[in-house]
């Protein structure tokens, strides 16, 4: 049997274990959210430079389309100017 000594000895130890508990899930918590926090900061840059290095590659593919363009034209009208002289 336990005695009222024992009871108070248990209720105090359980609050101490309690306590400590809730501090490491409070430093946990802290702790998670500063990682959160951090990744999706890294992952906000990452997207930028993807997205820069998108914009780039997409600008130099109309321009390389533009520049192809225009050397079909100009194949295609010496082409007709050639046959329409013989």
């Amino acid at each position: 049997q336990s005695t009222p000594n024992d009871w108070t000895k248990f209720v105090k130890n359980s609050i101490i274990l309690a306590k400590t508990a809730g501090n490491r899930s409070e430093v946990l918590r802290l702790n998670t959210k500063e990682s959160i926090d951090r990744s999706v900061k890294d992952l906000r840059k990452q997207a930028a430079s993807v997205d820069f290095a998108l914009t780039d590659n997409i600008n130099r593919l109309i321009e390389a389309c533009r520049n192809s363009e225009n050397l079909l034209k100009d194949v295609v009208s010496t082409y007709f100017v050639d046959f329409l002289l013989y």
